[in-house]
């Protein structure tokens, strides 16, 4: 079992100043696996594909990094599988700053990524799914402003989970992370009571769909009729015909047009 993280030792509190430096030291995490045909959004694949599949969770991750290059954030990709560095490279370019993930499951993989975010010493970040769908610039900064005032962000989705969580660096602690039910409608009620109970402020970004079934991409599309962006390019990749084979294409790669069509022959 990989080592769990340690909070930010109190010592070290103790000789940061109390107050934010200015300008905010802040940064983006984005938490991704490698958009593998296969390898992700295994509920939504059994309902669209594989390749479908994975080629949303491309596209919105590709979303995800673009918007949050328009801030003024330090940005992080906490990749997963081991050995995917290279081909993120390949989709963000080699100045991408590129973390493994390290952890036992989902709770000790983002807290070792704050973990390891402040002891940097950023003074507040935030961390968001690869696959969040429907995230701005404008999102991210209100995030991140939010924890001026505020000691926690979080950002619940439809089904019971959280699509973003964030921190001040002297009010995260891993505690947030342990005894959650993880991957179910639990998580973001039980993340809750432990905030609540830790008197910390917190801040509740706008509740948001996560895109894990079919049933989540078309209220997704539904809520987001003009069809550009994101939404008209998903449209494209569900618009496009099946393969016979859907294990023909093991990886997803980079292309211009995010469209699997124009640059695969699936038929």
């Amino acid at each position: 079992m990989a080592a769990q993280p340690e909070a930010v030792p109190a010592e070290e509190a103790k000789s940061r100043n109390s107050l934010f430096r200015l300008p905010m030291k802040t940064k983006i995490l984005i938490l991704t696996k490698f958009p593998e045909a296969g390898k992700v959004k295994s509920r939504l694949a059994k309902e669209i594909g594989n390749h479908k599949a994975a080629e949303i969770y491309r596209t919105v991750l590709l979303n995800n990094w673009q918007q949050a290059k328009e801030t003024d954030h330090g940005i992080s990709i906490e990749f997963s599988p081991p050995d995917s560095k290279d081909k993120f490279h390949k989709m963000f370019g080699s100045n991408a700053k590129l973390n493994p993930q390290v952890g036992s499951d989902i709770g000790w993989k983002m807290a070792n990524a704050f973990t390891n975010c402040f002891q940097q010493q950023f003074d507040a970040a935030i961390l968001i799914g690869g696959d969040a769908p429907n995230i701005s610039t404008q999102l991210f900064n209100e995030a991140l402003t939010s924890l001026q005032d505020h000691d926690i962000v979080l950002g619940p989705t439809h089904d019971g989970g959280y699509f973003l969580i964030g921190f001040k660096w002297d009010s995260f602690d891993t505690k947030y992370f342990q005894n959650i039910n993880w991957s179910t409608p639990k998580v973001f009620e039980q993340t809750s009571d432990i905030i609540r109970k830790s008197n910390n402020k917190l801040y509740l970004i706008e509740k948001r769909i996560d895109l894990d079934t079919f049933h989540d991409v078309k209220e997704f599309l539904r809520s987001n009729k003009e069809r550009s962006g994101v939404s008209g390019k998903i449209l494209e990749i569900l618009e496009c015909e099946d393969s016979d084979e859907d294990n023909s294409f093991n990886t997803v790669t980079n292309h211009a047009d995010p469209s699997i069509c124009s640059d695969r022959d699936l038929r």
